[in-house]
């Protein structure tokens, strides 16, 4: 009676293995709903999209791409909180996901807890080391009134050997973009800090840095006509 019972479990066990393997991604199911993710993102089918995304990290669990894309499937349509549970489990796979710890800070940012994204920023210029990244910190820091702190973050990135380099896009007021380099972006920040600790001296001075750089950036020239207001 042992033996029919063990051998009962081995074959129990050996049929569960099987399962496993069929639903894999070289399954047919899978390839069906790779099908319907597809079609449903050439139809422009968010519901059906995310869906099938479901329906493929089900089928296999390991490929671990599918999670960041459900992840951005609901920060695409604005789906904030959802995109953001999403991402912190996508980080518990892998904590070294920069496009993710990234995305983590964007929704931290757009559900409005201003702290918890920057904090998340902090993290990922740890890793990433991208000046980009310390913009936005910097920005972030003027914006929570740490002005040391952004202060250092402007002065650190005017040390970067990158930062001449890097163009940034300023929306006009006539909503077209202006390609502005880093280097003119972080002294109009360095302005801006200046500015809201009333030191007009010193923020017309970073100002005008920029303008050296970028005469015609608008958006330093509207905060010089502000600052003189």
């Amino acid at each position: 009676m042992k033996r029919i019972v063990l051998v009962f479990v081995v074959l129990a066990l050996s049929f569960s293995s099987s399962m496993v393997f069929s639903q894999g991604r070289d399954s047919q199911e899978y390839l069906r709903q790779l099908n319907i993710y597809k079609k449903a993102k050439f139809f422009n089918d968010p519901i059906t999209t995310r869906t099938a995304i479901y329906n493929l990290i089900e089928i296999d669990p390991t490929a671990r791409g599918w999670m960041d894309s459900l992840a951005f499937e609901y920060y695409t349509y604005r789906q904030y909180t959802s995109s953001l549970i999403v991402t912190l489990e996508a980080l518990k796979l892998n904590a070294n996901n920069l496009e993710m710890l990234e995305l983590k800070a964007i929704c931290w940012e757009q559900i409005g807890d201003m702290n918890k994204s920057l904090e998340t920023y902090e993290s990922l210029f740890l890793k990433n080391n991208s000046s980009i990244t310390l913009y936005k910190i910097g920005f972030m820091q003027l914006e929570l009134s740490r002005y040391s702190e952004a202060t250092t973050s402007a002065d650190i990135l005017l040390g970067k050997e990158d930062v001449s380099g890097i163009q940034m896009n300023f929306t006009k007021k006539d909503e077209s973009n202006q390609q502005i380099s880093l280097k003119a972006a972080v002294y109009n920040l360095k302005g801006l800090i200046a500015k809201v600790q009333g030191d007009k001296v010193e923020a017309r001075k970073q100002f005008d840095e920029a303008l050296k750089l970028h005469p015609d950036f608008e958006v330093v020239l509207d905060n010089i006509k502000e600052l003189e207001g």
